[in-house]
C-alpha cells in the first residue's frame, strides 16, 4: 500500500508537470483527480490543520496561478506566466482528488464512531 501511495504522489506531480508543457496526456484532469484519490486513500491525512490546508489549496490554487500569470504579464517574466498558471492549476486539480477522498474517509470514520 505504501508503494502505491508513492506512485500516486510522484505520478500526480509528474502528470501535472508534463501536462503543463504538452497536451499529450488524454483526460489529464481525470487522471490527476484519480491520482489524488489514490494518494489520499493510501496516505490518509490525520492532522486537522493539514486537512484544512489541502481543502484551501484545492479550492484556491487555480485562481492563485491565474493571478500570478496576470502579474507576470507586463514584465520580463511574461513568457513564464502560462506555465505557472498551468502547473498551479494542474496541482490544484490533483489536490481536489485528495480533498474529496479526505472528506470521504472522514465521513466513514465518523459513521464508524457514531
Amino acid at each position: 500500500m505504501e508503494m502505491l501511495g508513492k506512485v500516486a504522489t510522484l505520478g500526480l506531480v509528474g502528470v501535472a508537470l508534463i501536462a503543463t508543457f504538452t497536451a499529450a496526456i488524454p483526460m489529464t484532469g481525470t487522471l490527476l483527480v484519480v491520482l489524488g484519490l489514490v494518494w489520499a486513500f493510501t496516505k490518509p491525512i490525520e492532522d486537522v490543520g493539514t486537512r484544512t490546508a489541502v481543502y484551501v489549496l484545492a479550492a484556491s490554487l487555480g485562481g492563485t496561478g491565474s493571478a500570478a500569470a496576470a502579474a507576470m504579464g507586463d514584465g520580463p517574466l511574461a513568457a513564464l506566466g502560462p506555465y505557472v498558471e498551468g502547473l498551479m492549476g494542474n496541482v490544484g486539480t490533483g489536490l481536489a482528488g485528495v480533498a474529496v477522498m479526505t472528506v470521504i474517509l472522514q465521513l466513514v470514520n465518523a459513521a464508524k464512531n457514531a
